[in-house]
């Protein structure tokens, strides 16, 4: 595949919509539904396809951020080697670098956890998100925690 074809760089998005009878998805701009021949309401297909649009970006995202969940047990591993390996300075960079994951998660709920949708999809992706907010807010404790322990032994 040529990936400077206009087809990969530029490739055609296809506006689709929510059906208001049937729910099926049906083209923007399709002035009958090819489901259940209902009459479609322009505005209404519009913005079904707006919320459409914005639920698989937040199911994009989350899907993104979860293959970041191995750098948790990372953290926590990193965390607990803090007393093997001796640090000075570097602990405290440490302890915020580690920080960002969880304001990633944090930014994710603040954007579309209050989505107001029924799409398994994206309940499942919510369902994923607070799991990560759960895994992350551990870590970045036990990070903390060890850090204030390696700083209090002089570590």
């Amino acid at each position: 595949m040529n990936f400077l074809q206009k087809e990969v760089l530029q490739p055609e998005i296809t506006v689709m919509g929510n059906c208001q009878a049937c729910g099926e998805l049906v083209q923007v701009n399709t002035p009958k539904c090819p489901y259940c021949d209902t009459l479609l309401n322009q505005q209404s297909l519009l913005d079904s396809a707006k919320m459409n649009f914005v639920v698989t970006q937040a199911i994009s995202s989350a899907n993104t951020i979860r293959t970041f969940r191995p750098a948790a047990y990372l953290l926590i591993l990193l965390s607990l080697g803090r007393f093997v390996l001796e640090h000075s300075f570097r602990n405290l960079l440490f302890v915020v670098v580690w920080l960002f994951p969880l304001f990633t998660v944090l930014r994710w709920f603040m954007k579309h956890g209050g989505l107001n949708s029924s799409d398994a999809e994206y309940l499942e992706a919510k369902k994923q998100m607070k799991s990560a907010l759960i895994l992350w807010l551990a870590a970045t404790l036990i990070n903390w925690i060890t850090f204030a322990v390696a700083i209090g032994s002089g570590k």
